[in-house]
């Protein structure tokens, strides 16, 4: 083996290492393949929050976070709303994949937005909430049916 080729398999090692620490599983990186009828039907969360997707781009929620407290993680801030998503970034790599949510709530007609992202192929191990990169709360939902 190549002095070059041992450096390479070095490094990808290491790299794969530093993932796992960190709770990356290799099934998540596979990402960029769901299609939006992969997401149709009820994705349910933690504490009871759910997401249905339906195929028309609409989408209805109950106690979904939308936003979380950055010393503990949890949910400061949860919405029961309903409004459009939009299935972006097919990018066939690590997190690319992502499902961009407006929410409209009804009271007052304001419009606010969310995204999750796909895990595993065709969002197999789920949607994980996307707050930004630094973030280390993962809250994850699971698809239920149509």
């Amino acid at each position: 083996m190549s002095r070059r080729l041992k450096i390479a398999a070095g490094a990808l090692a290491t790299l794969l290492a530093l993932l796992l620490g960190y709770g990356i599983s290799t099934d998540d990186l596979s990402g960029g393949d769901a299609k939006a009828s992969d997401l149709v039907g009820t994705w349910l969360g933690p504490d009871g929050a759910r997401i249905s997707f339906a195929a028309d781009g609409t989408f209805a929620s109950q106690d979904y976070p939308v936003e979380v407290s950055p010393a503990t993680g949890q949910p400061v801030r949860r919405a029961s709303d309903s409004g459009a998503w939009d299935l972006a970034g097919t990018a066939n790599s690590p997190g690319d994949q992502e499902i961009e949510l407006t929410f409209l709530n009804p009271a007052d007609g304001t419009r606010y937005g969310g995204r999750l992202r796909a895990l595993g192929a065709s969002a197999s191990k789920g949607l994980s909430v996307f707050w930004s990169e630094d973030a280390t709360t993962k809250i994850v939902f699971k698809h239920v049916g149509s």
